[in-house]
């Protein structure tokens, strides 16, 4: 079976992103089913995640991939021009992956279902759609 590799800049990246976040090279290892040896070649760019192995990252923090890798990308390796479609995107899908998880009655850690409990829903709920009869043909 071949595997597919992924850039090692963006895998170490990653592997970065979770550091920032607070985790070790250890929690790391033991959330992607990985040595921590491997987990650190990773970090210093001598070795790649697969697929295989983001798919199992994005199911373990149940976080969408995207979200996860334009998180991970550093801004300065963003170009200037494409910096607002990036910000947006980023913004989009962290707000659909948290609407997911608020609707399926999950949370990412305890630090986001206390950020979550705060919300006032009453006040962002969804208003209901008003039904409206069609317009009759004016006679004329």
């Amino acid at each position: 079976m071949e595997k597919r590799q992924v850039k090692a800049t963006l895998s170490s990246d990653l592997v970065k992103h979770f550091q920032k976040r607070g985790m070790t090279i250890l929690e790391i290892a033991k959330l992607t089913g990985l040595s921590e040896s491997f987990i650190s070649r990773v970090a210093n760019r001598e070795r790649s995640f697969t697929i295989d192995h983001l798919v199992k990252i994005e199911r373990s923090v149940r976080q969408p991939l995207p979200l996860l890798l334009l998180e991970a990308l550093s801004q300065e390796s963003i170009p200037t021009g494409l910096l607002p479609l990036y910000q947006t995107t980023r913004s989009l899908l962290f707000s659909a992956s948290e609407l997911k998880h608020l609707l399926n009655g999950e949370y990412l850690s305890g630090q986001d279902n206390d950020k979550l409990k705060s919300v006032d829903t009453q006040k962002r709920s969804i208003p209901a759609t008003k039904k409206v009869a069609p317009k009759k043909p004016s006679a004329e």
